[in-house]
């Protein structure tokens, strides 16, 4: 077998015909505790969720709708009715609600491989 230096997984686009809604909130006194990661160089691939904590807005999400949980792997396209990747940036940063849509790739993507190959990297707990 030979050894290359070829990722083990693709960042492309994500399919459109698996995505769904999700829209959280945060307090005065919380933040998002969820880490992204995104790339400049593919275009539309959105911002990939590499994790969040258990006690974190996307959490208590999950927990109220189980049908439509995020998970790590996923991309978000959307925010807050914007796509282009340094508005969703500006977004996520700084919005008290975040209105995504959310393209499931979770189980095809593995985070710790995304988080190793991608450059960018967001963490939401300030």
């Amino acid at each position: 077998m030979a050894i290359t230096n070829e990722p083990v997984f693709s960042i492309d686009k994500p399919l459109k015909e698996d995505v769904i809604h999700v829209s959280i909130s945060r307090t005065e006194t919380e933040f998002f505790n969820m880490r992204i990661a995104y790339s400049d160089e593919v275009e539309d691939a959105g911002l990939l969720v590499l994790d969040f904590s258990s006690n974190s807005p996307c959490a208590r999400w999950n927990n109220e709708h189980p049908e439509c949980a995020m998970q790590a792997g996923d991309a978000i396209l959307e925010v807050n009715g914007v796509t282009a990747l340094d508005s969703m940036l500006s977004q996520v940063r700084l919005a008290d609600v975040l209105d995504m849509k959310i393209a499931k790739r979770g189980e095809s993507v593995r985070a710790q491989d995304l988080q190793a190959a991608l450059k960018n990297f967001l963490s939401l707990n300030e």
